[in-house]
């Protein structure tokens, strides 16, 4: 079945801003955000401030398609990618260790292997408690339509805007919090989807580019407020610092907007089905996985991309270009290779044991009451 090309043009795009975003805050953030006001820092804000809006692009794409299904819990996606990711986890670990690039110790295999229940992949974690819990809020969603309790759906989309307003400010980051959040979004997501001519999300293009502008106006002028020195050592100068820092954190309300007419901007292009792009769509979330692990992080930004050497030379636009596309590649061709080895692996496994696909069908069926 071929997958619609709109929305695997937007995982490739939703990618591609997690990875800038990684560049600019993990090399070496507070470089960025503490130097006075310049080109270059404005290059920074425009390109590499959108991660978390790319993150929330992937759970309303998933949330779209699974808020309908009547039978959207699937034992096997859910195998494929947890074994994925421990894999992942564990191979880059002893690899490294190998290498003599990280310290062997018992306790950071351990957390290699219990990688989801550690949380070290926060996105990851959220994602699959909520494709867990998903045939149980399609019946929630189902019952508030049967009963056409408008007020609930009313009361569901004030719940979206209040509570992430309140995890904004206080900042909490626990496991659970993260998952509740992604819960939010399913939910808005499933109002969205059956809600006729709703203003928020008409002309989405337009709306985004002038809430974009804005944030991007407000990241520049909080960032030559504190290049100016004229708030120095206030108490104004500290919620400025708090602003900028923490403009782009999680449960920040308008980036989730943000995200949502991000994708009604791409639900609307129409893309012919097109096998390449179809086939690095499919390996996003691997590139998030391996380009976000803790270890590699340690050496990936920098001992071997050497940030804080070049952002001070003109070559500063050139490796930030090169860098996200280098890790982008490898990592693509990493998954790609990873993948052909795994569906040769499970066909062999099929053939070998029809009782356990018999159980991953009961399973899927209990879940799918």
């Amino acid at each position: 079945m071929k997958r619609q090309m709109n929305f695997q043009v937007l995982r490739i795009v939703a990618i591609l801003l997690i990875l800038a975003f990684h560049y600019c805050w993990h090399s070496s953030g507070s470089l960025i955000i503490f130097s006075d006001f310049s080109f270059k820092q404005f290059i920074f804000f425009l390109t590499g401030s959108w991660g978390l809006l790319g993150v929330y692009c992937f759970v309303i794409v998933s949330a779209w398609f699974l808020c309908d299904k009547k039978l959207c819990f699937s034992c096997k996606k859910i195998m494929n990618t947890a074994g994925s990711v421990v894999f992942y986890t564990i191979f880059i670990y002893l690899t490294l260790v190998a290498a003599s690039l990280a310290p062997f110790s018992a306790k950071e295999l351990v957390k290699a292997v219990l990688v989801i229940p550690y949380n070290t992949y926060w996105y990851v974690t959220s994602y699959l408690l909520m494709i867990l819990t998903a045939p149980f809020i399609n019946k929630a969603i189902d019952w508030s339509h049967k009963k056409n309790l408008d007020t609930v759906k009313k009361l569901l989309l004030l719940l979206t805007i209040l509570i992430p307003c309140y995890k904004f400010i206080f900042l909490n980051q626990a496991p659970i919090g993260e998952y509740l959040l992604f819960i939010y979004i399913y939910l808005l997501t499933s109002y969205f989807k059956h809600s006729q001519n709703c203003r928020l999300i008409t002309n989405p293009f337009k709306k985004l580019i002038v809430i974009f502008s804005l944030f991007l106006l407000a990241e520049c002028i909080i960032s030559i407020l504190l290049g100016s020195k004229i708030f120095i050592n206030t108490f104004f100068n500290e919620i400025l610092i708090y602003l900028l820092s923490n403009i782009m954190k999680r449960w920040n309300p308008i980036l989730i907007y943000m995200a949502f007419l991000l994708f009604y901007t791409f639900k609307d292009i129409p893309i012919k089905y097109n096998k390449i792009l179809d086939q690095i769509s499919r390996t996003t979330l691997a590139i998030y996985v391996i380009s976000e692990n803790p270890w590699i992080g340690k050496v990936l930004w920098d001992k071997w991309l050497q940030f804080s050497v070049y952002y001070p030379t003109n070559l500063w636009l050139i490796h930030y270009i090169l860098s996200v596309l280098i890790i982008f590649v490898v990592c693509l061709g990493i998954e790609t290779v990873r993948s052909r080895i795994a569906l040769l692996i499970q066909k062999r496994l099929i053939k070998l044991s029809a009782k356990n696909i018999k159980l991953i069908h009961q399973i899927d069926n209990w879940f799918n009451i």
